[in-house]
């Protein structure tokens, strides 16, 4: 009896000791769900970059966007109702049709409005009801071949030695501004800027800044030049530029995108970042010459066939505020770059 009852309190103490096995198990694994579930929900762009452990996290790209509606003056309605007509166009034919009749009116430069500041360090406080963009574009490159006045255009291509430190001169200047969000391209040459901008901002408001992560969204990728890529203006042909760069679709290189195309998934990446910035808040976006031009022309009026007019320097600084009631938008300042002693960078004349 003696024996039996031991083996009986052996076998209770074994079965125990599984259940206790049992339910720290269930529980680890309810623990580490629920410190996984905000990775889960995370819901602005493609891809998120955590720069402290170097993971990429793949998340939802939100479908709101910010709808922008230009201000006009009381004795353009008659160009309010013809502008009415053509806000959705059926595809991107009918858009670049638009383009190039509001071109033929246009003047050959850009003429910009007299509220542009010639001094960025007079920028005005944002209005409560405004939502403000800095958009920074990277510094110079080392194109493919060494050689500057290619076009490289989506290609992953790296930053020069001077690169880094325009972008870093940059990053430092906006260091003053509190930012509610830091959005990059996906393309290394951005991010590096990006990653700058998120470093001076911590040194700034260590206690006060709210977000750990970059958020990176591939509608502000570069204008992809397809088989242009790593030709010269010359080699692609002065009539086969000229066609492009007025929007006619027949000329898109293989494996490129045209500005149309550009400029439709640059919006609207830019209406998500808006979508998720506080009013009285300033956001920032490290990209490229073409997704620069394409946020400036929309805020400027510019029609998309003389996106090219619009001059933006290696690693500048471009400031537009939004209104959250109207949607008018308002161009501060374009193309800053601080004076820090750097050297002139080589931009290949803007070919990329």
């Amino acid at each position: 009896r003696q024996q039996t009852s031991q083996q009986a309190k052996h076998t209770s103490h074994k079965h125990n000791n599984r259940l206790s096995y049992y339910k720290s198990t269930i529980n680890m694994r309810v623990a580490f769900s629920l410190l996984a579930l905000p990775v889960v929900v995370t819901c602005f762009a493609p891809v998120h970059l955590n720069k402290h452990m170097g993971v990429q996290i793949v998340a939802t790209t939100t479908t709101q966007l910010w709808s922008a509606k230009k201000t006009l003056k009381p004795d353009d309605s008659d160009k309010k109702k013809e502008k009415d007509t053509k806000s959705a166009p059926e595809d991107i034919k009918s858009a670049v049709e638009d383009a190039a009749k509001e071109s033929t009116t246009a003047l050959a430069n850009i003429n910009l409005p007299s509220s542009i500041l010639t001094d960025p360090t007079l920028l005005p406080k944002i209005p409560s009801n405004a939502k403000r963009l800095f958009l920074v574009r990277h510094g110079e490159v080392i194109p493919p071949g060494g050689k500057h006045g290619v076009f490289y255009g989506a290609m992953d291509i790296p930053l020069s030695p001077l690169g880094k430190a325009e972008a870093g001169a940059a990053a430092k200047f906006l260091q003053k501004y509190k930012l509610h969000q830091v959005c990059s391209s996906p393309l290394k040459r951005a991010m590096y800027g990006a990653n700058e901008v998120m470093l001076y901002q911590e040194k700034a408001f260590m206690h006060e800044t709210m977000f750990k992560r970059m958020k990176v969204d591939h509608g502000f990728s570069e204008l992809n030049r397809g088989t242009w890529c790593g030709k010269t203006k010359d080699q692609i042909g002065d009539e086969l530029m000229a066609k492009f760069n007025s929007c006619d679709l027949s000329v898109t290189p293989r494996g490129g995108e045209s500005y149309p195309v550009l400029c439709q998934r640059v919006l609207t990446a830019r209406d998500a970042l808006l979508e998720i910035t506080d009013a009285g808040r300033a956001s920032c976006i490290v990209s490229h010459l073409q997704v620069t031009r394409a946020i400036l022309a929309d805020a400027l009026d510019v029609p998309t066939t003389q996106l090219t007019d619009i001059e933006v320097g290696t690693a500048s600084i471009s400031c537009v505020d939004y209104d959250v009631d109207t949607g008018e938008q308002t161009v501060h300042y374009m193309s800053f770059k601080p004076e820090v002693g750097l050297a002139a960078a080589q931009d290949g004349g803007n070919y990329v």
